[in-house]
């Protein structure tokens, strides 16, 4: 029985999560799956394509791709400084975290907003 789009996608998911440090050119993310026939592969490379597209899986230089796993998502209530940066205050977490003011949209002092969390700046400080 030739994969469906879903195990096609629980595949690529668990090769990238256990190899994360590793990147794949397409060809070889397939060869690796066992997707040699034409019809298997051309289905590989859309479900590859659609799961870039919704940033399920990274793509790096040279069109390598590599697992990327999704920022934790937060909610809290925004804090605006004058200067047009603020603070998400969460309750889940122990500080408020720091929002630059490019990152800041249309939101405005008092918002319960939603925040995706990324690595520390290398100051210490989290962006």
């Amino acid at each position: 029985m030739p994969p469906t789009r879903d195990s096609i996608r629980r595949d690529i998911l668990k090769v990238l999560r256990n190899h994360g440090h590793k990147s794949y050119r397409p060809k070889e993310l397939a060869r690796k799956l066992g997707y040699r026939d034409g019809r298997t592969y051309r289905l590989f490379r859309d479900v590859l394509s659609e799961m870039d597209e919704q940033r399920m899986i990274g793509r790096i230089k040279g069109g390598r791709y590599t697992y990327k796993p999704r920022p934790a998502i937060v909610e809290g209530t925004l804090e605006v400084n004058p200067q047009r940066f603020g603070f998400v205050e969460v309750p889940s977490e122990k500080e408020d975290l720091f929002v630059r003011a490019s990152n800041m949209g249309t939101a405005i002092d008092g918002d319960r907003v939603r925040v995706g969390l990324s690595a520390r700046s290398r100051g210490g400080r989290g962006d």
